[in-house]
């Protein structure tokens, strides 16, 4: 994820200071956070229920990034899914 800052607002601590009680909002997701980069992830014992759980703390972001006026660069959001059961890992 890409966090947008302002100008006068582009040091690492200003940015460290917006990121740093983002994972402090996700009740079933973990959130690793690097400089001005993060990555966020699920393990679910099961399929059922795994897109609700996701879903219901991605909604959580969506507000906790509009809140700060920040905004998530789409074009370098990468997902993948990996399951014991499937041949190969789904990714984008």
């Amino acid at each position: 994820m890409l966090y947008s800052l302002t100008s006068r607002e582009k040091s690492p601590w200003a940015l460290l200071i917006f990121i740093d009680d983002l994972p402090k909002y996700l009740v079933f997701l973990r959130a690793l956070l690097f400089a001005d980069d993060s990555t966020v992830y699920a393990s679910f014992s099961s399929l059922q229920g795994r897109f609700n759980k996701s879903n219901s703390d991605l909604d959580k972001l969506t507000t906790w990034f509009n809140c700060r006026k920040l905004f998530v660069n789409i074009t370098k959001i990468k997902y993948m899914i990996v399951s014991k059961n499937a041949r190969k890992p789904i990714w984008n």
